[in-house]
């Protein structure tokens, strides 16, 4: 790690001029502190919260919900990627504006009975172990770029917290469904 690029600029929580209203919930699901550990963390929160989840398990669709687990992992793979490649363009200060995508369409685009969800989580986490590699050796100054994605305007530093926020929200839903079994 460049520890000399590390700097005080992603402990800032993203003000609300740098990211779409949509987002808040995401952002605010993300504590004080080191955003690098909150980061970090994570991969260890999901190897914990899924590694003994059977395959049927992760299978079944649990009503009120409309996916599976391993729907919702790759829907967490997906956005993991697209938010890593919306940082990468971005914080490189390529202001191509950058189209949204349909979250349902990418889930039902995949067969996922045929993938373990061990194998889903293992991708998962490499995603996020990259972008967190990334977003280490980001100079400070880069954290305050922007660029436009799904019609609105949003830093790199925002697009790190919604990443942590929203597999946070989703695996607090995932912790319900396990304990309702």
């Amino acid at each position: 790690m460049n520890s000399h690029m590390i700097d005080q600029s992603h402990q800032r929580r993203p003000d609300a001029h740098e990211y779409a209203e949509f987002y808040a919930g995401y952002i605010a699901k993300v504590a004080d502190g080191n955003f690098f550990d909150q980061l970090a963390n994570q991969v260890s929160e999901l190897e914990h919260i899924l590694r003994d989840v059977s395959n049927d398990r992760a299978s079944r669709i649990d009503p009120p919900y409309g996916w599976t687990i391993k729907q919702v992992i790759s829907h967490l793979i997906d956005g993991e990627k697209i938010f890593g490649y919306r940082l990468h363009r971005f914080a490189c200060g390529d202001d191509q504006e950058l189209p949204g995508f349909d979250e349902n369409a990418f889930v039902d685009a995949l067969e996922f009975e045929t993938v373990s969800l061990n194998d889903l989580v293992d991708e998962l986490i490499t995603l996020r172990q990259a972008n967190i590699l990334f977003l280490k050796r980001i100079p400070p100054s880069y954290w305050d770029r922007k660029g436009i994605a799904s019609k609105c305007s949003v830093t790199v530093r925002a697009l790190s917290y919604i990443s942590v926020g929203h597999i946070r929200h989703h695996l607090e839903i995932i912790r319900k469904r396990l304990k309702q079994q």
